[in-house]
């Protein structure tokens, strides 16, 4: 869970200056974000999978069933919450096969549509998904107020 930490807090230091005040982070947020895994994972929704290279984990996937709102037909969906390469080992295939991973993961549970959320000022997040078919559906906008 340290690594996963560690590695969780390079993909946010990576975003702070594509918005600053939306990504800064409380002074508590990695022991947050590491209660917040464990409770994925053990409510049995969840899972986490890693590529470990050389007995040193280099990337992760958090992701979990989630459901759509009540009035659509399909309802469970695939949540990919995060998924962080070190900055290492990128393009080399680890968030493919990441992303792999996670598509049996799902496809064993019977869940047909994955659902990723990243920023689109991340460019190299934007072809990273788009080259694995993920196609934008909606949008999350932010106005600044004041």
């Amino acid at each position: 869970m340290d690594r996963v930490v560690e590695l969780w807090s390079e993909l946010m230091a990576f975003h702070q200056p594509l918005e600053n005040e939306l990504y800064a982070l409380e002074p508590h947020s990695q022991q947050t974000y590491g209660a917040w895994v464990r409770r994925n994972v053990a409510g049995g929704n969840g899972f986490v999978g890693v590529v470990d290279i050389d007995d040193q984990i280099v990337g992760y996937v958090l992701a979990a069933k989630g459901l759509r709102a009540p009035i659509f037909r399909i309802r469970e969906v695939g949540m990919i919450f995060d998924l962080v390469v070190s900055r290492a080992h990128r393009r080399r295939g680890v968030g493919r096969a990441l992303v792999e991973y996670t598509r049996q993961q799902f496809s064993s549970m019977g869940i047909r549509f994955l659902q990723v959320n990243f920023d689109v000022s991340n460019q190299q997040a934007s072809a990273f998904w788009g080259a694995l078919g993920f196609q934008t559906r909606l949008a999350e906008a932010y106005s600044r107020q004041g």
